[in-house]
């Protein structure tokens, strides 16, 4: 079956990738294609590829992230020292610090903000919140959260 790939349509990924030229086997310079013409399909191929691998680098998509996925406003929740279990907004990521802003204060005598190394707090998502995966095997799948397991 011949699918046509236009504006509304575009490539798949995968489809993208069975254009690609591929260089000779034999260490010979050139590529494998039987003719010295590159073909329409491998340009448009080629072209959407490398503008691909532009986006994936101006996005940070691909790359490691060192504070956990965390951005200024979400909602976190600590999970290590002596204020475990204490939830608040996130209002800056430093480094290895964060500043979170409780969201309940009165525990805390009135305290507006406190200080955290980022590997003691984790984003907290409530049950029922929609999401959307970033990595992994269901990366770009989207659904509401059922249940949260706790850590042990």
């Amino acid at each position: 079956m011949i699918k046509p790939c236009s504006e509304e349509s575009p490539p798949t990924l995968d489809e993208l990738q069975r254009f690609r030229r591929r260089p000779k086997a034999s260490g010979e310079s050139g590529y494998d294609d039987n003719d010295d013409e590159e073909n329409e399909g491998s340009k448009v191929a080629a072209s959407l590829l490398d503008e691909l691998s532009d986006l994936q680098g101006k996005t940070g998509l691909g790359t490691k992230k060192t504070n956990g996925g965390l951005i200024i406003g979400d909602t976190v929740e600590v999970v290590e020292g002596d204020l475990v279990g204490l939830r608040g907004k996130l209002l800056s990521v430093d480094g290895t610090t964060v500043k979170v802003q409780p969201l309940d204060a009165t525990d805390l005598g009135g305290m507006n903000e406190v200080e955290f190394l980022t590997n003691q707090v984790r984003k907290y998502i409530a049950v029922g919140a929609h999401v959307k995966v970033t990595d992994g095997r269901y990366a770009n799948e989207t659904g509401i959260v059922v249940a949260v397991e706790e850590l042990e």
